[in-house]
């Protein structure tokens, strides 16, 4: 929380959605999530940072330097990106 007279910082969410190529399902839920992000981005502005995170079953472990960059002040230009975390094939 900001203090007395100081603005917060602009909110991050990070939408998570894991993609295969060979699931359509989840290549559909992978595309909606990315809407959602960049549309909120477009929508709340500065303020809010919103992005999408796409992984395959990427541990948590593997995801937590993306998530502390995304928390962090060196993404304060980032808004409505995807992150593609997949490793190729």
């Amino acid at each position: 929380m900001a203090a007395h007279g100081q603005q917060a910082g602009p909110l991050k969410i990070a939408l998570v959605a894991t993609r295969s190529a060979d699931d359509a399902d989840q290549v559909a839920l992978a595309e909606a999530a990315r809407g959602v992000a960049q549309s909120l981005a477009r929508e709340l502005g500065p303020n809010v940072r919103i992005n999408t995170v796409v992984c395959d079953g990427t541990s948590e472990k593997d995801l937590r330097p993306t998530f502390n960059f995304l928390a962090g002040p060196g993404s304060g230009y980032d808004a409505g990106a995807t992150i593609d975390l997949r490793r190729p094939r």
